[in-house]
């Protein structure tokens, strides 16, 4: 019964109206980002690789630091291109920097926006000395999409009508175990009004 669903899903997908492919697309106006967020400013420096490591099959890659008062939150924003190829797909094993970790504890929580619930994941990672909290999600024009397999699926899909829309994996991370709540209320709209543009 499920390889008939998958057959006749895969029979649909391939016959919607096919656009090209991202391969030639522009980046989203993601340098337009406010260099303020809720008093929130942009700091001189960039998010450092050993709180949000670089992952090496994005097309490109944004880095911040935001600082208000004595806080500091840091933020990556990386594109991929939407071809179901796993060589392309956001790699997971560059969400935090878990090597020689004593813990990792990965969790949910979601963001109330327009009176929609954003979900998104989070990801604590414990060593000796410091901790590095990451919330992550994937956007896809105004979708959110917080399970990997749900993105896979859509990759999946545009890839069988070539359709060109980008993926982007966006991080937020503090180097304290506290997530950047009242951080995330102000900077998620403002980042999916930009790709929406």
């Amino acid at each position: 019964m499920v390889l008939l669903g998958l057959v006749a899903l895969t029979a649909f997908a391939i016959g919607l109206p096919r656009s090209e492919d991202d391969s030639r697309a522009e980046a989203a106006p993601v340098r337009r980002l406010p260099p303020v967020v809720d008093g929130w400013t942009i700091a001189d420096t960039t998010a450092p690789e050993d709180v949000l490591p670089s992952d090496p099959r994005a097309r490109e890659v944004a880095r911040w630091t935001y600082s208000k008062g004595d806080r500091d939150v840091f933020v990556a924003i990386a594109r991929y291109r939407s071809s179901g190829d796993p060589e392309w797909r956001p790699s997971i094993n560059q969400i935090a920097p878990a090597r020689g970790a004593s813990s990792v504890r990965q969790d949910r929580l979601a963001i109330n926006w327009n009176g929609v619930a954003a979900p998104m994941n989070t990801v604590t990672v414990k060593n000796p000395g410091r901790n590095v909290s990451v919330v992550y999600w994937y956007q896809i024009r105004e979708q959110t999409i917080a399970d990997e397999f749900h993105l896979r699926l859509i990759m999946l899909l545009d890839s069988l009508r070539r359709r060109g829309q980008e993926v982007w994996l966006i991080r937020i991370a503090t180097t304290t175990a506290e997530r950047p709540a009242d951080f995330l209320r102000e900077f998620y709209p403002q980042f999916v009004k930009t790709l929406s543009r």
